[in-house]
């Protein structure tokens, strides 16, 4: 399911790269009256249709364009958070999800489990077509599950550790999630959402209980064994977090050609606690991401400029042509000329 992290955010196809972009926040404002809402969203290539449910009221928002990033960078723009636990299930399809720096190929009976702090956007090609499912659980849902009810979840299992950490306040910089792959066919997950939304619909007296009930079942079915392998991602704390983002954004704003010296003056910091940080982060040595941003440079040189290899590569930050030539390989698996002769092929 996992990508290469930074590394596939470096070279993911940086040119009109199609996204959601969390058109909810923009559109329907998410002010929440209720600790549960459930929200429903289609793609059909470049449309989208949303519903969003809890007890109050349902909500169907339509959108025939989806915004379109120039690069990757422009992409942070659409970023998000938010100030509640959010399960996402992928019910039909495929997409890619940005989660902080790294991308996650999902497939249809995957299920993320966000916490709080934890920025992410949707990613989508122009022929992407899927059904996903947000399960938005605010701390007051957690607050005021009936204690009569049998536990929400496993005692001193993953789940539980994960939800009443990020419950404390004192966690409110954690960078945390959770990854549940199906292992086998079974359907019940999303019959339970089906469920859910059909008591959201039906606002009958007993609505409440049914909905914590069968989100209680929700979260048990996810710790079966049996049916899903879950696996938990800690990207720490937020003061490493934040140096490594501030790290990756000035080796960005100078696509990769930045001295290890520069670098540790913009920051004031030491380069080797700097670099231990950054690797520590997003599983890359700085060297390595600013060689596959010199790499993306060249390449948007020879797609869009006729200038010579020899000045694209001079002016990349490279002074030795060999060392260019290997780097360039192992990135695209072609040289810079095949790269330039195989575009002009394409246009």
């Amino acid at each position: 399911m996992k990508k290469n992290d930074l590394q596939s955010l470096a070279i993911y196809s940086p040119d009109n790269v199609p996204a959601l972009a969390d058109a909810l926040i923009k559109h329907g404002k998410r002010k929440y009256r209720h600790p549960i809402t459930l929200q429903e969203i289609e793609l059909h290539r470049q449309e989208i249709i949303a519903n969003m449910y809890d007890l109050a009221e349902s909500i169907t928002f339509h959108a025939s364009e989806i915004p379109i990033f120039e690069n990757f960078r422009s992409m942070e723009a659409f970023m998000h958070a938010h100030d509640y636990f959010e399960i996402m299930i992928i019910s039909e399809g495929t997409c890619d999800m940005a989660i902080e720096s790294s991308i996650y190929h999902c497939k249809a009976g995957n299920v993320l489990f966000f916490n709080r702090n934890i920025k992410h956007a949707e990613l989508y090609s122009l022929h992407t077509e899927c059904r996903m499912s947000y399960l938005c659980l605010e701390k007051e849902f957690f607050a005021n599950y009936p204690k009569e009810f049998d536990p929400l979840f496993q005692r001193g299992g993953q789940l539980e550790r994960f939800v009443h950490a990020n419950l404390e306040e004192k966690q409110v910089n954690k960078k945390d999630y959770m990854i549940f792959e199906p292992l086998s066919d079974n359907t019940s997950l999303f019959s339970l959402i089906g469920e859910i939304k059909h008591s959201f619909l039906g606002k009958k007296r007993f609505a409440k209980i049914e909905v914590y009930a069968k989100i209680a079942q929700l979260l048990c079915l996810l710790e079966d064994e049996t049916f899903y392998k879950q696996a938990y991602v800690d990207l720490g704390n937020f003061p490493d977090l934040k140096l490594a983002e501030e790290t990756r954004k000035i080796i960005e704003e100078h696509d990769g050609n930045i001295s290890r010296a520069h670098i540790a003056r913009c920051l004031n910091y030491s380069p080797e606690h700097t670099y231990r940080i950054f690797k520590k982060i997003y599983g890359i040595s700085v060297k390595e991401y600013c060689q596959l941003l010199q790499m993306r440079h060249a390449c948007q040189l020879l797609r869009q400029t006729n200038q010579s290899i020899s000045s694209i590569i001079i002016e990349v930050g490279y002074t030795n042509k060999t060392q260019f030539y290997k780097v360039f390989y192992e990135v695209y698996g072609c040289t810079p000329l095949e790269f330039r002769e195989k575009r002009a092929g394409f246009s």
